[in-house]
């Protein structure tokens, strides 16, 4: 019997089909869980997709128990290479081992467990930093990458060790990766971070990472994700104090108690004299030109080690140092950044009696940059009031930046709105835009009508800057569309509007004050308005959502663009030729693009027809989805790169049965 169903179960292996296509798409809060049982005493398996709140039910069934499986999700369903849908169940212990294959790359690991909180609620983003002893060492983190939500997050890689430097940095299991040592990583595969991994092996890591709920709210709403954020936890260094223990040959009081080291930042190259309690590294692993990171005024920043000893060895290497380094400058004028000497002592407090440059020193002009990275909180609180030149300073800035957040400083705002011209609202808390006379900027993160019906010329005649970082939803009022593109703001320069849904222009005026548009679009109507609008554009995002039967633009057979920079792209459509060569036709003069869609046409042909169209064309970006059968294809990367230099840096980064996917570096 045995025998006989071996023997039936190879025949039915033979004539099985293949899987093609997933019909449901894993989802961020979702977990696939393969189920093992009987029905009628023959084992039976599904592959079924749970969601988050029904996860902890499903695993606290006991082993053995009925259970009716739809109660907690639906079984997954694909197509298959006769076009049939198909359940991904079946007789038998185990599923077949080529459906497995399949579904390992088409389906996700458990990005959450049940004890993630899912709910968004406030940010939770971490910078985590941690301070490798020796170069090889492991920091107990595991890497993974979801594969159709396109984020990496990271797992412990030992639950039960409390004591490995990824726990306690404060990394957390299932926390989204986004930055390593200040490179952005997102749009990284696996094996170019493992290389990151691998190049920075001697050096301190900065990880940034956040919760899956503040991810998922973040990406909705378009909103970057990075460590300059006001919302930012900026978490203690760690570093192993296990390897220190294990040499008992070395006095970690002596070191304590008596060595000292120069160091040097690496944010503004100052240099200071502190002592071992500060820096996060066991001291008798650093080393000369050792990057550690360094405690300072309770702020941790990465700095190069430059001298090792007793206190008063790094005094006097501190004052030779600084003599050396102003006796070249009396040489060399260029070199002035490197003779910026702390004065700090960290332990003491010490002032080091030296020749060197004071802030004060600085001209007028370079504090006026300075000031323009600052906001007024930092102004204020680091220069009101600190002598009278520096009031002076203040009182001539009509610059400034201000954030407007949940918890305003209404003093602030009173003393020196007139002159900010940089206006940031992160907050749906209302905003007078009166306070603000001199605005030229003006960004909304957060969704508040109150804010945008106060957007009009009368309130702000001088708006140079106008953007709304908002849902990809949301659409702006009809009067304010059309007031910006009839020159009511007759200042403006840079727009980024978001949703626009159908053409306005019935009405519109010349505004050639307009250099730079973003929008997104559900109809490509729109583009021949802006145009038309804009005479003066110089740069145009523009992001089609969906198809349409008005998918083409009409403008008059002599109306030509001078239009040098556009960035057209879909997300999920595919953009026709038709389309796209439509609407270059009225904007020959591109010299930069960037192109982003699928398309029916081989990626050859359609590189061809754009330089026949863009004579002007330097600068060509892309990420293409070719969508022609293997057995279709006859061109080759090289022929794609003899077209025309500006197709050089172009790569196909994947490629199957069904489509190859060209994208530029």
């Amino acid at each position: 019997m045995a025998k006989f169903y071996g023997k039936l179960k190879g025949l039915i292996t033979l004539s099985e089909s293949k899987p093609i296509l997933p019909l449901r798409k894993q989802k961020w809060n979702e977990i696939v869980c393969l189920l093992q049982g009987k029905e009628k005493c023959i084992p039976y398996w599904y592959y079924i997709i749970v969601s988050h709140e029904k996860i902890n039910d499903l695993r606290s069934k006991p082993i053995g128990e009925t259970i009716d499986y739809t109660t907690f999700g639906c079984v997954i369903q694909y197509k298959n290479d006769r076009n049939e849908i198909v359940s991904m169940s079946g007789w038998g212990t185990d599923p077949p081992r080529s459906l497995k294959l399949w579904f390992n790359k088409h389906f996700n690991d458990d990005s959450i467990d049940e004890n993630t909180q899912c709910n968004y609620d406030c940010d939770d983003i971490r910078l985590c930093t941690i301070q490798r002893i020796v170069f090889n060492q492991l920091i107990g983190i595991k890497r993974f990458y979801h594969k159709q939500d396109d984020f990496h997050y990271l797992i412990l890689s030992d639950k039960s060790d409390e004591l490995s430097l990824a726990y306690r940095s404060g990394i957390k299991n299932f926390d989204r990766f986004i930055y390593l040592n200040g490179i952005n990583i997102e749009h990284e595969t696996l094996d170019e971070i493992t290389q990151r991994f691998n190049n920075q092996l001697n050096l301190p890591l900065q990880i940034l990472v956040c919760s899956p709920a503040t991810y998922h709210y973040y990406k909705t709403n378009n909103i970057h994700l990075h460590s300059h954020l006001p919302t930012v936890q900026h978490l203690k260094p760690v570093f192993d104090i296990s390897l220190t223990k294990e040499n008992p040959t070395i006095s970690t009081k002596s070191f304590l108690n008596e060595i000292f080291y120069v160091v040097q930042l690496e944010t503004n190259n100052m240099i200071s004299i502190v002592c071992q309690s500060s820096i996060f590294k066991s001291p008798e692993f650093i080393h000369i030109n050792d990057i550690c990171f360094i405690e300072i005024e309770n702020c941790y920043q990465r700095g190069q080690i430059k001298y090792k000893g007793l206190q008063d060895q790094c005094e006097n290497f501190l004052k030779q140092l600084s003599n050396n380094t102003i006796n070249e400058y009396t040489h060399d004028c260029t070199s002035q950044d490197n003779i910026l000497l702390s004065q700090t002592n960290t332990l003491s407090n010490k002032i080091i009696p030296n020749n060197k440059s004071e802030l004060e020193d600085l001209p007028n002009e370079l504090l006026f940059d300075i000031f323009n990275y600052l906001t007024i909180e930092d102004l204020d609180h680091a220069f009101n009031n600190l002598n009278s030149r520096f009031n002076n300073l203040l009182l001539s800035i009509y610059n400034m930046l201000f954030i407007f957040d949940d918890n305003p400083n209404f003093f602030l705002i009173k003393s020196y709105g007139f002159k900010i011209a940089h206006l940031i609202i992160d907050t749906s808390n209302e905003c007078n835009l009166k306070e603000f006379s001199n605005l030229n900027s003006l960004i909304l993160y957060n969704r508040d009508l109150n804010h945008i019906k106060q957007i009009c010329p009368q309130m702000l005649p001088n708006l140079v800057n106008l953007s709304f970082l908002l849902e990809s939803d949301f659409q702006l009022p009809i009067q304010l569309i059309n007031g910006i593109f009839s020159n009511k703001f007759p200042c403006l320069r840079y727009v980024n509007l978001g949703l626009i849904d159908k053409p306005y222009s019935n009405s519109w005026l010349i505004s050639p004050s307009i250099k730079y548009v973003s929008i997104r679009c559900k109809n490509s109507m729109i583009i021949s308005d802006i145009l038309l609008s804009c005479p003066n554009l110089n740069h145009f995002q523009l992001n089609i959502l969906c198809n349409s039967d008005r998918n083409n633009i009409n403008l008059s057979s002599i109306f030509i663009h001078s239009l040098k920079r556009f960035t057209l792209w879909s997300d999920e459509i595919e953009l026709s030729y038709d389309l796209i060569d439509n609407l270059l036709s009225y904007i020959p003069n591109i010299q930069r693009l960037y192109l982003q869609t699928k398309c029916q046409i081989s990626f050859i042909d359609l590189a061809q027809n754009l330089i026949n169209r863009l004579h002007y064309l330097s600068h060509f970006s892309c990420f293409i989805t070719e969508l022609i059968m293997k057995n279709h294809r006859i061109d080759s990367l090289n022929n794609i790169h003899k077209i025309s230099s500006c197709f050089n840096r172009i790569q196909c980064i994947e490629e199957n049965e069904n489509f190859r996917i060209f994208a530029t570096d």
